[in-house]
């Protein structure tokens, strides 16, 4: 007997919830990845079904909070999106469930429980993984759910079968991005909820799109590639046009974020949706990702025309060696890219990484040095943190390096927990992050270029907020 209409209750994974001590995130982001989901679900399902999101992670709901939403929606499924830092408050919110109601499937997805899939399932809340990319594997579960059928012949997924774990292989990816629907954002609390960073632009009509997936490139300490594997697949130009003029008359969008790892890899990709939007007078300020080695001028220029505001690319290291190893690109590459972007007049905005495996302190000086050199608006430093799914992760572990499970310190910003460096301590690392973030940031040309960007009380407070969070 099928069920009459089944209720998946979607959440994004709130920071702090295992502890106790939920805190929001500085700037938030529409949860492009279960929006997908449900989105999908919503569109190709041929069953009854009421879906329903919860971004508990943009807005800080706390236990209390996710305890309410489940006893009053009452789901027959629970599906929790996660990055390693989150896991353990996603296992909780799974937890939490089970606590209301034990026969709630939950389900888990994102790159964590697809890089650790077996000791993920092995918590007793979780009663499914989803390998990869989530919409058709999600989609099988629903429906073998709502006809009350098995559901452990599904490809892609892993679960416990008495005290084993099993992974089905056949991983469900996508081939051709167009034929995904939208995002329906009427499905998320309104846009105005959702405020970018000072870098992407101003608060307001802002939105998220990713365009494409997977990635050929082998970063070791990115995980893209083993979570949506090596094939590059795009969404061609006139389908993001179509997009991006359909959320613009829906809900009024003149701000874009493009958060595909690489945006500008397919060059005739780009050049065709520039020429789409300018031949069409459509006005659309937006930012992308990229690498330092997919540009020419006469691409840069382009853009520019298009509405394109800003470039954030990954540089990684200043010392020549090792970005040549981790990023795959040389420092030549980086200064030229930047130079051109400076001459095409769109601002550039760079990711440093310190604290790799090789690294000591005259090799982070020269990543901070190397930053104050280039034609960047901003920088971003981080800490090395090898992420489960990366090449990075496996070679600390093949070399008996000590990788701790304290899951949440995983956040590229607290060594501390995750791993013990060779060469550093917990204090150096956290002292070069600091000067890194005063030095770029502390010089006459930034800040006074950063204060004429200033238009609004709330562009005031983005900043001041940006620069608590990077300074403290």
């Amino acid at each position: 007997m099928q069920i009459s209409k089944l209720k998946v209750l979607l959440f994004t994974t709130p920071c702090g919830l295992a502890k106790g001590r939920v805190k929001k995130p500085v700037f938030g982001m529409q949860p492009l990845g279960i929006l997908y989901l449900a989105t999908y679900l919503k569109r190709n399902a041929d069953f009854e079904c009421d879906i329903k999101i919860c971004d508990a992670y943009t807005f800080g709901y706390n236990e209390q909070y996710i305890k309410k939403l489940v006893s009053s929606f009452k789901p027959h499924m629970v599906g929790v999106s996660s990055v390693t830092r989150h896991i353990c408050d996603a296992q909780h919110i799974c937890l939490i469930s089970k606590e209301i109601d034990n026969t709630i499937v939950t389900v888990l997805g994102g790159s964590h429980p697809t890089a650790l899939p077996k000791e993920t399932v092995r918590d007793s809340n979780v009663d499914i993984v989803v390998n990869g990319e989530g919409e058709l594997t999600f989609s099988r579960i629903c429906k073998k759910i709502y006809n009350k059928e098995k559901w452990d012949s599904i490809e892609g997924i892993a679960f416990t079968k008495g005290s084993e774990e099993i992974i089905n292989g056949g991983v469900q990816i996508i081939p051709n991005i167009d034929e995904l629907p939208y995002p329906d954002l009427t499905m998320l609390p309104d846009i105005k909820y959702y405020n970018p960073a000072p870098v992407w632009g101003k608060k307001g009509n802002f939105t998220t799109m990713i365009t494409s997936r997977g990635c050929p490139f082998d970063c070791s300490f990115c995980s893209v590639a083993s979570n949506q594997g090596k094939k590059y697949r795009c969404q061609s130009a006139e389908s993001i046009v179509d997009e991006l003029i359909y959320k613009k008359n829906k809900f009024g969008i003149t701000n874009v974020a493009f958060k595909d790892g690489t945006f500008t890899l397919n060059r005739k990709r780009i050049m065709e949706f520039c020429n789409i939007l300018i031949k069409n007078n459509i006005v659309i300020h937006w930012s992308c990702n990229a690498r330092a080695d997919e540009y020419d001028i006469e691409m840069l220029k382009l853009m520019k025309s298009a509405g394109c505001r800003l470039i954030q690319i990954g540089i990684e290291q200043g010392n020549p060696n090792l970005i040549k190893k981790h990023k795959k690109v040389s420092r030549e590459q980086v200064i030229k890219t930047t130079e051109l972007a400076y001459q095409a007049g769109i601002d550039m905005h760079g990711f440093f990484m310190l604290g790799m495996p090789e690294e000591n302190m005259s090799t982070m000086r020269e990543t901070i040095d190397f930053s104050k050199q280039l034609k960047l608006r901003t920088a971003n430093f981080s800490i090395f943190t090898p992420l489960p799914g990366t090449d990075a992760y496996d070679e600390i572990l093949k070399n008996d390096g000590t990788l701790n499970e304290k899951w949440d310190a995983y956040d590229a910003q607290h060594k501390a927990g995750s791993w013990e460096h060779p060469n550093l301590s917990y204090e150096q690392l956290m002292l070069m992050r600091r000067t890194a973030f005063r030095e770029f940031y502390l010089r006459p040309n930034i800040i006074i270029n950063e204060l004429r960007n200033i238009n609004s009380c709330a562009d005031v407070m983005n900043y001041v907020r940006t620069g608590l969070s990077f300074l403290f």
